[in-house]
């Protein structure tokens, strides 16, 4: 970050820069955004689509990794698991990814749930 403040215009710190990278930004919303705006048609026809995406990993260390069904492999591995939505165009046999959310299990529900 020092380095984007030596390279931008005299009014930008490091200290703006810091508090740039800290503020959220609702991506959800400026994909939908720019979605509406630049690559629908009025009068096409649209699908929102979901899908989950399972993605194998080793390690300890690596945030939400579990234990997921895996179809290619057709069993439980190792992974880690996102849940994609998408507008998809009928027209242009297109999608467009809305939102794309890591699947991360609580682990007190999961053990509840098991000795219940």
């Amino acid at each position: 970050m020092l380095g984007l403040s030596r390279w931008s215009e005299k009014e930008r710190s490091y200290r703006t820069i810091t508090r740039f990278f800290h503020s959220k930004i609702n991506w959800e919303e400026i994909n939908w955004m720019f979605i509406k705006t630049h690559l629908t048609k009025k009068g096409s026809i649209y699908l929102l689509g979901g899908d989950e995406v399972v993605v194998s990993k080793s390690g300890k260390h690596t945030y939400g990794v579990d234990r997921f069904y895996s179809s290619i492999q057709n069993q439980v591995i190792k992974s880690l698991a996102f849940l994609n939505l998408s507008l998809i165009s009928v027209e242009t046999r297109k999608a467009y990814p809305l939102s794309t959310q890591q699947i991360v299990r609580d682990k007190k529900k999961v053990v509840s749930k098991i000795k219940v």
